[in-house]
């Protein structure tokens, strides 16, 4: 059973995107939070907008009908007008749609505006068009062609939103494709957009249908000639990257000859900035052995030296580095800064380690960036060992991780492991995220059937 929050604990959970926030303002009060919610509503608060899910729909459901939607309105609409952060104004185009669908003239003519003032302005020529599509259908459909076809005429490489990302309902495509082909018979303009298009959407589908073998098999090609062993080598002696993109690229591709050659070289080593992009080498990839150098790398002064040797650690699987793992958290060693510790448990986990390492997170005081990454440490820790045991370590993931894609991987994990209470199903029908929404329907409409 949900309970009425505090004016902190609602700023996190309505920052989280928690149904606990909407159970809040339809239980209690928007009135008393609507400040904080509108604040929401203008500027997109998802730990990473780019993988969660719209929050549009569940902050539309906030103050549709209430006393302050003219308040709401009005900072949206003006907010929509001026707004130049992308993510922002995706957010405003998605809510000033709900809203015009709704009756509300002002934001859909505001979200008009704006499509119309990207197109015009060579701006971002996706913002606003899904959202207008979803609001006026056909003409929108049929004015976006227009514009788009024009652009195309001047510069045939623009890149132009084709049908497909105008709607995601298979059925309104077709329709709108055939609309579009009847109408290219008379407009050039349509019909250059048509024809750009349809092409685009056969080479998306081409390209799905390749299989992930053959994708992978050019990834490796691509990543031996662009990544080979002497420049490896020689960007690591130069200290070259602060990143272990390349590196790891290289350890995922290469044959064990030359992971072998790099470990050596990592023996031989005594500069430990160039150790730390050599065993970056070993993020993804198993280390032929396990040579003392490595456990020496890991009890380093230095963190990021310290963390690319515990990474490169949890690679493999072994009594031993369980236990070098257990001995970070009784020792009192480890840090918010530590989630490559907690990755010495993916592969070696055992029962009971879950005291310890909620333990030891409970010394914790995290920042946000932090908090996410060590519950997503714990997380893969749990997909990794199929055991009941996890279940604290799913209950401290789901409660603190400040991302809802994460949150969607603690309740399907949840789920499998019989810890997925009614307490936290009735939030996650409340949930900003529709994909916990939908699956948490699926589990209820699988456990009566």
């Amino acid at each position: 059973m949900m309970h009425p929050l505090t004016t902190e604990s609602f700023a996190t959970a309505l920052r989280e995107g928690r149904g606990r926030a909407l159970w809040h303002v339809r239980q209690v009060s928007l009135a008393a939070v609507a400040d904080a919610v509108l604040a929401a509503c203008l500027h997109n608060q998802a730990y990473d907008p780019q993988c969660e899910s719209s929050r549009a729909r569940w902050l539309f459901g906030m103050f549709q009908g209430t006393a302050e939607y003219a308040t709401f309105s009005s900072a949206i609409v003006a907010a929509l007008e001026q707004e130049t952060d992308t993510t922002d104004a995706k957010q405003l185009c998605e809510l000033a749609a709900l809203m015009g669908k709704a009756g509300d003239h002002k934001a859909g003519d505001a979200l008009r505006k704006r499509v119309l003032r990207e197109t015009e302005n060579g701006g971002e020529l996706w913002l606003g068009s899904a959202e207008l599509v979803a609001l006026d259908g056909a003409s929108a459909v049929t004015n976006l062609a227009r514009y788009y076809g024009r652009i195309l005429a001047k510069d045939p490489e623009a890149m132009i939103p084709s049908l497909d990302a105008l709607t995601e309902d298979a059925e309104l495509q077709r329709q709108y494709e055939a609309l579009l082909q009847e109408l290219a018979e008379s407009d050039s303009e349509i019909k250059t957009y048509s024809t750009y298009s349809r092409t685009a959407i056969i080479h998306q589908a081409k390209r799905a249908e390749r299989s992930n073998e053959e994708f992978r098999k050019e990834w490796e090609e691509r990543a031996r000639r662009e990544f080979p062993l002497a420049r490896i080598l020689r960007d690591a002696s130069a200290k070259l990257g602060d990143f272990p993109s390349r590196y790891m690229t290289f350890g995922r591709s290469a044959p064990p000859d030359e992971l072998v050659l790099v470990l050596q070289r990592l023996v031989e080593e005594t500069d430990e900035e160039v150790c730390q992009r050599l065993l970056w080498v070993f993020r993804r990839t198993a280390l032929p052995e396990v040579h003392p150098k490595v456990w020496e790398l890991a009890a380093s002064a230095n963190h990021v030296v310290r963390a690319a040797a515990l990474e490169a650690l949890a690679q493999l699987q072994s009594e031993a580095i369980g236990e070098f793992g257990r001995r970070i958290l009784s020792r009192g060693e480890f840090t918010e800064n530590d989630s490559e510790a907690l990755h010495l448990f993916i592969r070696n986990y055992r029962a009971g380690d879950e005291h310890p390492i909620i333990a030891a997170l409970g010394e914790l005081t995290p920042t946000l960036d932090n908090t996410h990454t060590l519950s997503s440490s714990l997380l893969d820790i749990c997909e990794a060992n199929s055991s009941p045991h996890v279940l604290p370590l799913l209950h401290w993931g789901y409660e603190i991780n400040p991302c809802a894609h994460c949150r969607y991987r603690a309740v399907k994990l949840l789920h499998k492991w019989g810890g997925l209470s009614q307490e936290i199903r009735e939030e996650c029908l409340l949930d900003a995220d529709e994909d916990i929404q939908r699956f948490v329907k699926t589990v209820a409409v699988e456990e009566k059937g």
